[in-house]
């Protein structure tokens, strides 16, 4: 299926976006920029926003020192 065919739409207010040199938008100047070989369809500040939340409230989950199974990870990798 060619990209032609696939209607997109912005996921935020609903409307059709159509391809432009910088990626995708619609009707209201909304935008949707290729960066990367990707379209963004969220802010670039969401994603590192919630990778920091995650990092500090998980920080010691997969850290094998702070585990009861110590070799855990390395079992894990030569499986």
């Amino acid at each position: 299926m060619t990209l032609e065919k696939i209607k997109l739409i912005n996921p935020f207010n609903h409307k059709p976006l159509l391809p432009n040199q910088e990626g995708w938008v619609d009707e209201d100047g909304n935008s949707f920029p290729l960066r990367d070989g990707a379209y963004r369809f969220v802010k670039g500040t969401n994603y590192a926003a919630n990778f920091g939340f995650q990092w500090n409230k998980f920080e010691k989950t997969q850290i094998d020192r702070f585990q009861k199974n110590s070799v855990q990870s390395r079992e894990r990798l030569f499986a």
